[in-house]
């Protein structure tokens, strides 16, 4: 439970306060060189983030064979985004060499294959 805030005119507010006041502490403290964002494995089922030694989700408890189909989806997304990126940069890139101005071409639409 939160304390109690006389400042706050509500629950949630109050909540808010807390956590401002967590985060200015944190932030002058010292760096933490160490620290990465959670690299574990998101379940399909509720987007909960387990560690990667996990067989069941914390959350949900969706199973690891439930994990590896996630996975192997995941990774199938991924490439299909790397691809997309790729596909666009090189068809900027050749752009490019057909018009002087660039910020002519910033937020156009074309209707090309």
């Amino acid at each position: 439970n939160l304390p109690k805030c006389r400042v706050a005119c509500c629950n949630f507010h109050a909540a808010v306060v807390l956590a401002k006041s967590l985060i200015k502490h944190i932030l002058k403290g010292p760096c933490n060189r160490s620290w990465t964002t959670y690299s574990g494995w998101q379940c399909r089922e509720c987007s909960c983030m387990n560690h990667s030694s996990n067989d069941l989700c914390d959350m949900c408890g969706v199973s690891a064979s439930q994990r590896a189909a996630a996975s192997r989806e995941g990774n199938k997304i991924a490439t299909l985004w790397r691809s997309t990126q790729n596909h666009l940069h090189d068809r900027a890139a050749g752009e490019a060499g057909n018009e002087d101005d660039s910020e002519q071409r910033v937020g156009r639409v074309s209707s090309e294959p």
